[in-house]
């Protein structure tokens, strides 16, 4: 798989440490819109997908988040590239990667979502990457403004920005030479 990006950190982070692991995300692309997550708690849009078990292959971590976050039964997959995101904790470098597949679902059921992400209020949207990567931007804007409590304030969100914005480029290409 292609690796598209490394992303560090913004700092060094004291005391409890998140953790460094593996995580699976599809792009489910749809007349130039992509299936995202949107917490109504943290305002943010991310990749619907997870952390991969152990014991668990990254294709069964995907169906398992998919069918959990959207209720999504996969038809295809492809892979697309992965991202490896860097955060230095208590003076450890903690690499997690993240392995980004290209999805076609074959249909929808009800989502069994943890508590967590109802807890976020996460719910599925349909937007542009263009719309999905400015609100991100406001919200890391936000956060560097006024400070929060997250564990990774801005990490996550710059992740999904680069992502975005690749996946744009590709959806840009494919329209180009299609």
């Amino acid at each position: 798989m292609k690796k598209i990006a490394k992303i560090m950190g913004d700092s060094t982070t004291k005391g409890k440490c998140p953790p460094s692991r593996d995580t699976v995300r599809a792009l489910i692309i749809k007349d130039n819109k992509i299936h995202l997550t949107f917490s109504r708690r943290y305002q943010d849009y991310l990749t619907p997908g997870g952390g991969v078990e152990e014991g668990e292959s990254l294709i069964e971590a995907l169906k398992r988040e998919l069918k959990e976050e959207l209720g999504a039964l996969i038809k295809k997959y492809q892979a697309f590239g992965y991202l490896e995101t860097i955060n230095n904790c208590n003076n450890q470098e903690r690499i997690s990667k993240h392995y980004y597949y290209l999805v076609e679902v074959e249909k929808y059921l009800t989502p069994n979502k943890e508590k967590y992400e109802l807890d976020f209020g996460m719910e599925s949207k349909w937007v542009t990457p263009i719309e999905a990567i400015k609100q991100n931007e406001l919200i890391i804007a936000k956060r560097l403004k006024e400070g929060s409590d997250l564990l990774e304030p801005t990490l996550i969100l710059k992740r999904e920005i680069v992502i975005l914005k690749y996946l744009k480029e590709y959806i840009d290409e494919k329209i180009l030479f299609n």
